[in-house]
């Protein structure tokens, strides 16, 4: 399995979605980013309330996700999301949108437990190593 890391420091548009924070407007003003961006192809779901949609998480950070997904939202929602980032480790967490891009959002990691955070990072973590270690 093959996964793409940018080695990005700026979004590509003022509404490029924020990896570093999570403050509601602060997240659209293009804030530089610190963290690394995985892209990968991960299937999970998106709840509001009681709808619920799948979803395809398409690149992460430790702060944040770009999922694609059909349910309708606004900037500024909260949801849950829950997603597999490996055969044996499950993602729950809760995301506030930042940006929208039909049928894609970004959104800043708002909740996330202690250990799913551990593992996010982890995952994260290992990749880098691995690209960096393969040149």
């Amino acid at each position: 399995m093959a996964y793409l890391i940018l080695l990005e420091e700026r979004g590509d548009s003022p509404l490029e979605w924020n990896t570093g924070c999570c403050s509601g407007v602060g997240c659209l003003m293009g804030h530089q980013r610190d963290l690394f961006r995985i892209a990968l192809e991960r299937s999970g779901e998106v709840r509001r309330g009681d709808q619920v949609r799948s979803c395809d998480v398409v690149d992460l950070t430790e702060k944040g996700v770009q999922i694609k997904t059909t349910l309708d939202v606004e900037v500024g929602e909260t949801l849950q999301l829950k997603f597999s980032l490996t055969a044996t480790c499950t993602i729950h967490c809760t995301i506030q949108v930042t940006r929208i891009s039909t049928p894609y959002l970004g959104a800043c990691i708002s909740d996330i437990s202690p250990d799913d955070q551990e593992h996010l990072s982890q995952f994260i973590e290992q990749l880098i190593a691995l690209n960096l270690g393969a040149g």
